[in-house]
């Protein structure tokens, strides 16, 4: 009894201490975009006597026992990407989605390594998460499995991921990476937990998801970690036991090199961590930012385990832009777009695509009345659709600066639509046609000061500018 007051009291001063010292954590609801289809997909009948389906990739089984339905159906398994751990691995979408079932199915998913801090998670139309309060873990088979009460989309959750799983940044650029968390729910092993005679509902197995977030620096700008509390007994407590932290960060490091260096990137920080890429793209690209974790299981058992991220470093981004200008005839417009390309030592990219809107209008210069139709649909010939290819000439010391060549998507804009009422003539309808647009491809030299502009034969520093008549073309590289 008086250890009991003694823990109590201890709990109450370090919460008093916590205010101003500890890291602010919170538990927040996991909300995520829906997986995207992946791989094959498998299928099969079920009938009232049970049976089993494996996926196509052989790491999920769909276990029906007898009586879980009531009529033969066909089941299915899509294998989709798991957008809560950022993977391409552990994920499934099962059909029929919504499916109730007078007995639980049971899914066994074979896990990769460290499954040990796994655990089994749905999605709800909403995209908000809610994970199996059972589940048994078998670290021998390598096994992760629990009872669902219907079909919908199911993964196998990490509980400990280190996120952004990928990222893209420019050379001299940051990204600020941090540990989710993901805790397991306080239940009872699923084999000593009595399976229901009759339809089991979400209540029954299934509680929120939440992240715990957890700030490295408190309110006085010091670094702090929240191991506040003496170790604890079994018997103590569940609300001292869950304030306990679940694991210690080790180190961080690039690429094996800890804290990483000036040729691949630096990596700071303790739960959080900033990666600053370096001057120039390294040979080694993406590179492997990781942080090593102590992570503390029930009865005083820990393991030390790597959670990875790779980022890829790019050159400086470019901004390119395409300006048409048509001032010929009765119909005059203004087209443009841009996008901003990035690159290493050996392909290109393009992002940030903005096909702006035409400025058009008709010029009365006959004394025939021009009627425009097709204002709001009115697409010009200066579209981009994405990128067809790249290719990327390194410098060298024969050729100091590097060349970077983009085949653009066919794309097609269109002509305008008019209706002409000329004196003492019919009405003349004029319909919308499809045109090729322009740009068909970007090509451009650069020592990253320089910029040498090249199309259609013309080249030129930063700018090629094309006037014919009443028709003009700008074309525009800038470094941002």
């Amino acid at each position: 009894m008086q250890l009991r007051s003694f823990i109590i009291c201890f709990f109450i001063a370090q919460s008093s201490f916590a205010q101003t010292k500890v890291a602010d954590t919170s538990r927040l609801p996991v909300v995520t975009a829906t997986g995207k289809p992946l791989g094959n997909s498998t299928s099969a009948k079920v009938g009232a006597k049970g049976g089993v389906l494996k996926s196509a990739d052989g790491r999920l089984d769909v276990i029906f026992p007898a009586g879980a339905l009531d009529t033969e159906t066909t089941i299915s398994i899509q294998s989709v990407t798991n957008e809560i751990n950022e993977t391409t691995e552990g994920a499934y979408q099962l059909e029929p989605s919504g499916i109730k079932f007078k007995k639980p199915v049971q899914l066994v998913f074979y896990t990769l390594p460290d499954q040990e801090y796994s655990g089994i998670a749905t999605q709800s139309e909403k995209g908000q998460w809610f994970q199996l309060k059972n589940i048994v873990i078998d670290p021998v088979k390598n096994t992760v499995k629990g009872l669902v009460p219907h079909f919908s989309y199911w993964t196998v959750v990490s509980r400990f991921v280190l996120k952004p799983k990928k990222a893209t940044v420019q050379t001299n650029g940051t990204v600020k990476l941090y540990i989710a968390e993901y805790p397991p729910p306080k239940q009872e092993p699923a084999e000593n937990v009595p399976v229901k005679n009759g339809p089991s509902v979400d209540g029954d197995l299934l509680e929120p998801l939440v992240q715990v977030e957890v700030n490295d620096v408190n309110s006085n700008g010091q670094s702090v970690d929240g191991n506040i509390l003496p170790p604890l007994k079994k018997n103590n407590d569940d609300e001292l036991q869950s304030l306990k932290h679940r694991y210690d960060v080790l180190s961080w490091a690039v690429n094996g090199i800890e804290n990483g260096n000036s040729e691949v990137g630096t990596i700071s920080g303790k739960k959080t961590a900033n990666f600053k890429a370096p001057s120039s793209v390294p040979s080694q690209n993406p590179v492997a930012v990781s942080v090593k974790l102590k992570i503390y299981f029930p009865k005083g058992v820990t393991k030390t385990v790597l959670l990875v991220s790779n980022i890829k470093i790019t050159g400086p981004g470019y901004l390119f832009t395409y300006i048409h200008k048509n001032f010929a005839g009765c119909f005059h417009y203004i087209d443009s777009s841009s996008c901003v390309i990035q690159f290493d030592d050996k392909l290109a990219s393009i992002s940030n695509i903005i096909n702006y809107k035409p400025w058009s209008d008709w010029d009365p210069c006959t004394k025939c009345n021009h009627q425009y139709t097709n204002k709001e649909t009115y697409k010009a010939n200066v579209e981009i659709a994405g990128m067809q290819s790249s290719k990327v000439i390194p410098a060298s010391k024969e050729k100091p600066m590097t060349e970077v060549y983009i085949a653009l998507l066919p794309s097609f804009g269109n002509t305008p639509a008019a209706e002409q009422q000329c004196p003492r003539s019919p009405k003349v309808v004029m319909p919308s046609m499809p045109l090729p647009a322009d740009p068909k491809y970007i090509h451009f030299e650069t020592d990253g000061n320089e910029i040498i502009v090249h199309y259609y034969g013309e080249s030129s520093k930063n700018m090629i500018h094309k006037k014919i008549k009443k028709e003009e073309t700008i074309i525009k590289i800038r470094r941002l």
